[in-house]
């Protein structure tokens, strides 16, 4: 039985003297970024904050609201944050869920079969 053959990579090597060839590979980051035009972009938050902000808001629904300062005490009560950041990182996440939440409970859940038939 013969061992499996691996193609060799080949690497091509580019001549430093050659400065045409290195703008064109190594722009700056200002030249080189795209535009984001009209896209909204989130905030990226850690996994931490997500899994205890849920937790909390599963286990005491009615204690949050969705003003962040009154969370923030309630927050305070619940749990013994490390850090002021923390604390806050938490405090926000769970505002922003519980506004969600009550965006969804307004929005109408499903359109009727007479309307659709009209």
């Amino acid at each position: 039985m013969r061992p499996i053959s691996v193609p060799k990579t080949v690497y091509l090597t580019v001549s430093r003297a050659d400065g045409r060839f290195r703008r064109q590979i190594f722009k700056s980051p200002a030249d080189s970024s795209p535009s984001l035009g009209s896209v909204r972009v989130g905030k990226v938050r850690i996994a931490a904050v997500k899994k205890v902000s849920r937790e909390l808001i599963a286990r005491y629904p009615d204690k949050f609201t969705t003003n962040y300062e009154s969370n923030k005490t309630v927050l305070a009560d619940l749990v013994d944050a490390k850090t002021k950041r923390l604390r806050n990182r938490v405090v926000g996440y769970v505002t922003r869920l519980k506004i969600v939440e009550g965006r969804r409970a307004a929005a109408p859940t499903e359109i009727s079969e007479e309307s659709d038939r009209e």
